[in-house]
């Protein structure tokens, strides 16, 4: 999966062009390595989207995870930008936390960002991302020749149209 096709599908998750339980579901679909991208991904988003204190104590509460969970609570401790990458190497076990608790917080930050913006910024990722069409879930093609189906994993953005 390229770095590409994951910030537009994150920024289309934190846009609500996605909606969250599909994004949710996508990112748990995913394996062990490309979880690591989107949350590599998710961390720069992120840090990009400079969160402010009281962003952070409301995507804990947004997110529906428990707020003691050690996302959380890692969130809450030192400098920011410092625990965004712990968070990133977490165990696996800790992946789904620590990305429901980032989108939520993207979506929260990036609507700030995208408000003072007001539509005359460049940043690509505060255009309409509607327009581009991305495959969360690749169809399972079955090879005639074995029992097996194999899946694609190729994931295309481009625009619609």
């Amino acid at each position: 999966m390229d770095t590409r096709s994951i910030e537009i599908i994150i920024n289309q998750i934190s846009q609500s062009i996605i909606d969250l339980p599909t994004g949710e579901k996508w990112f748990q679909s995913l394996d062990y390595s490309d979880q690591k991208k989107v949350l590599t991904s998710l961390r720069q988003c992120v840090h990009q989207s400079h969160p402010m204190n009281h962003e952070i104590k409301y995507a804990i509460l947004e997110s529906g995870i428990n707020t003691r969970s050690t996302p959380c609570v890692m969130i809450l401790k030192g400098r920011v930008y410092s625990q965004l990458g712990k968070m990133c190497s977490l165990p696996a076990y800790e992946h789904y936390n620590v990305f429901k608790l980032l989108i939520t917080l993207l979506s929260i930050c990036d609507e700030r960002r995208r408000k003072q913006c007001n539509g005359l910024c460049t940043h690509w990722w505060h255009q309409d991302l509607s327009i581009y069409k991305v495959c969360l879930f690749p169809q399972t093609a079955r090879n005639p020749e074995s029992s097996e189906s194999e899946n694609s994993t190729e994931f295309k953005c481009q625009p619609e149209g």
